[in-house]
């Protein structure tokens, strides 16, 4: 599995959501993840909602699931 941590903070500061050198943190990864825009991806995969930056409900959610695993919240547990 890919850093997705490292990932969409790249991204997001590639589209200036946020500020290079602002942390990125648990409240701030899962409000780049909800703010995306609606719309299927090409696949659910993590890795393509991020780097096409947008998803569906449970493409967001498998994204948000493995972001909050990599951040230390490890109970958190997909439910679809």
């Amino acid at each position: 599995m890919p850093d997705l941590t490292n990932l969409l903070e790249r991204e997001a500061q590639r589209k200036g959501l946020l500020p290079h050198g602002e942390e990125l943190t648990l409240q701030r990864a899962f409000t780049l993840i909800r703010d995306m825009p609606y719309k299927r991806a090409t696949s659910r995969r993590p890795e393509s909602i991020i780097e096409e930056w947008l998803g569906t409900c449970s493409g967001k959610h498998y994204l948000l699931a493995e972001v909050l695993r990599e951040m230390g919240m490890a109970e958190v547990e997909p439910t679809i």
